[in-house]
Order: C-alpha cells, then sequence, then structure tokens
C-alpha cells in the first residue's frame, strides 16, 4: 500500500512536472517563434 502511494505520487508529479514544461515550450514558441 505503502509503496503504491509513492507510485502514485510520482506519476502524478511526472505528470504535472510534463505539462509545465510542455505549456512552458509553448510559450516560448509564441513568444519567439523559435
Amino acid at each position: 500500500m505503502y509503496s503504491l502511494t509513492i507510485a502514485t505520487i510520482t506519476i502524478i508529479t511526472k505528470d504535472v512536472e510534463t505539462r509545465q514544461s510542455l505549456s512552458y515550450q509553448k510559450m516560448s514558441f509564441m513568444t519567439y517563434g523559435i
């Protein structure tokens, strides 16, 4: 149960990081047109 919770938190954290980096790339793309 404990390890399952850690795995879930890790997945959620990774998902949030991925979304943030994607939106950041989108913003820099719109700003600089790179």
